[in-house]
């Protein structure tokens, strides 16, 4: 009878070892399902987007295209007066609208034209004036990134906290030329364009402000339209 039972033992073990295999294989397909439901639920698809043009400062001229971005197509757009001067460089170039319900996101893009490469404001000090624009600023949900695009370098600033008595996100780049394409950018090949070529070389602030929920579920597209933001005519190269 003990010799019986001793016999059987192995098998006994054997059973619970592979009963402890299938339920740890069928933990992992129920995991794995699981996670890929909830990846597919926060899938947000993609907006459909165009090319649109921005026109630089006029100054003493029409003002001329410079930029370039691709933009989701339910963004409204709102552009200067073609009577208004932009010569006040507090005016921005143009400002998309993203609106749901009563919440709203502004994008304003300016450009800050200058003679000289020592004349350009850092973008160290962009972000500065950005963060005192808060009353507080929520510092634990508040970064700066560099950046560098499409021939440019800077700062992305991404802040949380209160602006004019409002809770609000920001999401605002600051942006200069490289050195060697700014020199090249001053040596217009003509007179007329001589306005071109210094609204070329101008600094560039991207900034996106609002609630703090909306920007959240839209700072992916915001973050894609600001990437894709290029000087529409080629810099010239040093043959």
């Amino acid at each position: 009878m003990i010799s019986l039972l001793v016999s059987h033992q192995p098998f006994r073990c054997g059973s619970l070892m592979i009963w402890k295999h299938l339920k740890l294989v069928l933990v992992i397909a129920l995991t794995s399902i699981l996670c890929a439901c909830h990846t597919k639920s926060n899938i947000i698809k993609k907006e459909p987007t165009e090319l649109q043009v921005i026109a630089g400062r006029n100054e003493g001229e029409g003002r001329q295209p410079v930029y370039r971005m691709q933009t989701p197509l339910s963004w409204i757009r709102h552009d200067p007066l073609p009577s208004e001067t932009l010569l006040d460089t507090t005016k921005a170039l143009c400002e998309f609208i993203i609106l749901e319900n009563s919440d709203v996101i502004r994008i304003s893009i300016h450009n800050f034209p200058s003679m000289q490469i020592d004349d350009r404001i850092p973008p160290q000090a962009q972000v500065a004036r950005w963060e005192r624009q808060f009353n507080p600023l929520d510092k634990i949900n508040s970064k700066t990134i560099q950046q560098s695009f499409s021939g440019y370098s800077g700062l992305l600033f991404s802040g949380e906290g209160q602006i004019d008595e409002k809770q609000v996100a920001m999401l605002a780049w600051s942006l200069v030329l490289a050195p060697e394409h700014y020199r090249m950018l001053q040596q217009a090949p003509s007179h007329k364009t001589v306005s071109l070529y210094k609204q070329m070389r101008s600094d560039v602030t991207i900034k996106a402000v609002g609630t703090i929920e909306l920007m959240r579920k839209h700072q992916p597209a915001i973050y894609s339209f600001a990437r894709t933001f290029e000087l529409i005519r080629e810099i010239p190269t040093r043959i």
